[in-house]
């Protein structure tokens, strides 16, 4: 049995919490533990005896906040007291680290900031053991520097996964870089009955999405024109949230606040709070799916649902170039007042599209892990 330090997006996020899922089923026989700031995942993740759910203590936090305050500005110097924390903390207690996650290399300021700093000192700590970095994407980016740091930097690991060729071809040159299919296509979904003339709406909140935020007014008024079309056209209306804490639940908000009250009436909500399996089967009971969550497009590309993809951003449509997906779909940035009819009229002609080899290929993300866990 080995011991494995695992770093994630813990924020009740659905694509990051089947991450974690995938992962801690595939290897009951080994011993993860979650690095997290988010208590709550104590009791989310304790059905899997193989993890333990560990934090800084509250003389590490109360440490650690001081330093916040004092060098907020000075990020190198506070990526090296987080070092010393995590050194002292599991230096000495884990066989191999792992990062699992999925948009986790953007850059938002042209300096570097503190998470590049602290991934340096990682290295450092785990320099003699195995380094696996899986399921992300990379970029987008906006400087050299930025991308010359995870050049050098990812030459430590022992193996980085990109889940989309076109993070993979930035570093091809490297020969521990490679790319399969995001994780969650392997995921083995519950055997539902579709609700016949049922549509949902996979939602994100543009506010506070630097690039996309004024683009807010047009996209509450076509997702709120959908509803009401198909509502007219007999239809059952689910309104979804992925993540509550990047405000999804807010955006379902601003949109039932467009509709009249009556429809605000027969429209059904589906939330995400931590309970997966719940959530996956009615997820999977919806006949079709408006997805602007990248991980409602993965999950309806599984589950066999009618899928129009509704894209914030380039990871989404990097994905359906990857898949060749025949549908039609549509970049927020291309909504126009007059859309919603179109966008009507495409998911309705819309097919279910039928995967090939992407359920293997999402089982190769795990593949150098396999040999160390299982044959290291």
């Amino acid at each position: 049995m080995k011991n494995i330090l695992v770093t994630a997006y813990t924020s009740f996020n659905v694509g990051d919490d089947l991450f974690l899922k995938i992962l801690f089923e595939r290897y009951p026989d080994h011993q993860f533990i979650l690095f997290t700031s988010e208590t709550r995942y104590i009791s989310h993740l304790k059905q899997y005896k193989n993890v333990k759910v560990d934090y800084f203590s509250k003389y590490e936090n109360h440490f650690f906040r001081i330093a916040k305050k004092t060098f907020s500005a000075q990020c190198k110097l506070l990526a090296f007291i987080y070092k010393i924390l995590i050194k002292r903390k599991y230096g000495n207690k884990c066989d191999a680290y792992l990062e699992i996650g999925g948009s986790i290399f953007i850059q938002k300021n042209k300096k570097l900031s503190f998470k590049e700093y602290k991934n340096k000192y990682i290295v450092s700590i785990f320099k003699h053991k195995p380094l696996f970095i899986i399921g992300a994407n990379w970029g987008p980016y906006k400087t050299q520097e930025f991308k010359d740091f995870y050049t050098n930097w990812f030459n430590n690991f022992t193996d980085i996964c990109f889940r989309d060729k076109t993070s993979y071809n930035l570093f091809s040159k490297l020969p521990n870089v490679r790319n399969e299919c995001d994780i969650v296509f392997q995921l083995n979904l519950p055997k539902v009955q579709k609700e016949r003339e049922s549509i949902g709406f996979s939602v994100i909140n543009l506010t506070e999405r630097n690039d996309l935020s004024k683009y807010e007014p047009i996209y509450i008024k076509t997702i709120s024109s959908l509803i009401s079309t198909s509502l007219f056209r007999g239809k059952s209306v689910y309104l979804i949230s992925f993540c509550r804490s990047e405000g999804d639940e807010l955006m379902i908000e601003k949109i039932k606040s467009c509709l009249s009250n009556y429809d605000k009436s027969r429209i059904s909500t589906l939330l995400y709070k931590g309970d997966l399996e719940s959530f996956l089967i009615e997820y999977t009971r919806i006949e079709s799916i408006v997805a602007t969550r990248f991980h409602a497009m993965i999950l309806s590309l599984i589950s066999k649902q009618k899928l129009f993809p509704l894209i914030y951003s380039q990871k989404m449509f990097n994905v359906i170039q990857d898949i060749q997906f025949k549908g039609y779909y549509c970049q927020i940035k291309e909504l126009s007042q007059n859309s919603s009819d179109d966008i009507f009229n495409q998911i309705e002609e819309n097919k279910v599209f039928l995967l090939n080899n992407e359920k293997k290929s999402a089982e190769k993300q795990f593949l150098n892990l396999d040999k160390f866990l299982n044959h290291g």
